[in-house]
């Protein structure tokens, strides 16, 4: 009686680095809602959630003019709500699963991103310090030679009006 030998198929699968999980809605109580749902779903799964934060509301104004006069009917302010989850050790073979969970229980209106962590994903997260911008923008312009010219910083001891001439006497 021949005895075939056993051939064991380990299968390994690539893990994302880390993948960002977006969500965005007009409607902010079920986003808060789904958004502990990603979470939970997501630590059931084995992954490591790393972080979950809301990102800033886009507010869009839309207003309506009547047909006859074209005097404003309505003013009508929109507020599009985004939550993001940053999620750890997603195997390539188990992220089509959590998308189509995900896609399965999404609230009505709600958009969903799934995409690998970039360093611009970090950066959509802060709000923008404009003055703070505008016054490193005017440091940079100080270190160019011409504009330090220009406003008169870079004079020479023989351009200044009361400087004395030559080395100084002993």
């Amino acid at each position: 009686m021949e005895v075939e030998p056993k051939f064991e198929v380990i299968k390994t699968y690539n893990d994302y680095a880390a993948i960002n999980i977006r969500m965005q809605s007009y409607d902010y109580a079920p986003l808060e809602v789904f958004q502990e749902y990603v979470e939970r779903i997501s630590t059931k799964m084995g992954f490591k959630v790393i972080e979950s934060y809301p990102v800033a509301a886009q507010v869009t104004r839309a207003t309506t003019l009547d047909n006859v006069t074209a005097q404003v009917d309505e003013d009508i302010t929109f507020s599009y709500y985004d939550r993001v989850v940053r999620v750890e050790g997603v195997k390539t073979i188990h992220l089509p699963i959590l998308a189509l969970l995900l896609q399965a229980h999404a609230p009505i209106g709600t958009k969903i991103t799934i995409k690998e962590h970039e360093k611009a994903d970090e950066d959509f997260r802060y709000i923008p310090d404009w003055p703070l911008i505008a016054k490193e923008r005017e440091l940079a312009l100080l270190d160019n030679p011409v504009y330090r010219k220009q406003i008169g910083w870079d004079r020479t001891g023989d351009e200044l009006p009361n400087a004395p001439k030559g080395p100084p006497k002993k």
